[in-house]
């Protein structure tokens, strides 16, 4: 099957035996981990001389991989380590008034995962506070020289990516995020409103509340103050 970009998806028996071939190589070198962008994502039929049905597709990859995944589809989460580039928002292609963290409400605890690069958002202070929202593990992806040589890669996307440049706003972004997930890295998310225009509230089973703030004004919460683009941590009786 051909995509738009000219790139291609194999075979999905095909895809099998290379994964395995090619683990067998790794394990040679105590590599034993790997992470999966497309396998577990996309589901397609296959027109080829042997036809394979979407149904047939997916059993190929439930049965045959496992390890992490970039936004894997259900069927998946049974052979999922960590999940990379986890939704923070919805799709977009239904007429919605809000957002809710649904899939991490689900997985939370069950399954380790993480945002998508933040380094190539433009509004990194939002990205952060959605982070804090939906409980997700910030990400970066860095390289040790100036993304300027992956004009015309595949990896051209990744426009800012020097570690020099953002290690500082790295170690910032892990310590904002931390300082409000750090309570609650064993609970679940029991509770989520929305409770102001640019403002909401989520409840973990351990009591703790989380209140964030997404205006650029002051928002008042019973006795306590939520500053612009910030969050306040109220602990519950039981934490």
């Amino acid at each position: 099957m051909e995509l738009r970009d000219g790139n291609k998806f194999l075979n999905p028996y095909k895809s099998a035996e290379m994964y395995k071939k090619q683990s067998e190589e790794f394990e040679k070198y105590n590599v034993n981990n790997f992470a999966f962008r497309s396998s577990g994502k996309y589901i397609y039929s296959d027109y080829g001389s042997n036809f394979i049905s979407r149904t047939e597709m997916k059993n190929i990859f439930s049965e045959n991989f496992k390890g992490a995944f970039y936004n894997p589809n259900s069927y998946m989460w049974k052979n999922t380590s960590l999940i990379f580039d986890i939704d923070l928002d919805s799709s977009g292609y239904v007429m919605e008034n809000y957002s809710v963290p649904f899939l991490e409400i689900v997985l939370k605890n069950n399954i380790d995962f993480f945002s998508g690069p933040l380094n190539i958002n433009g509004d990194l202070k939002t990205q952060l506070l959605k982070i804090i929202e939906y409980s997700v593990y910030p990400s970066f992806t860095v390289t040790a020289e100036n993304s300027v040589k992956l004009m015309e890669t595949n990896s051209e996307w990744l426009f800012s990516s020097e570690y020099d440049v953002w290690k500082d706003k790295i170690k910032e972004s892990y310590e904002f995020v931390n300082n409000a997930l750090k309570y609650v890295t064993d609970s679940f998310i029991t509770g989520h409103k929305i409770i102001g225009e640019k403002q909401t509230e989520v409840t973990y089973s351990d009591g703790i509340k989380i209140i964030i703030n997404y205006s650029d004004k002051k928002y008042k919460y019973g006795d306590n103050i939520v500053e612009p683009f910030n969050y306040i941590v109220i602990k519950g009786e039981n934490s």
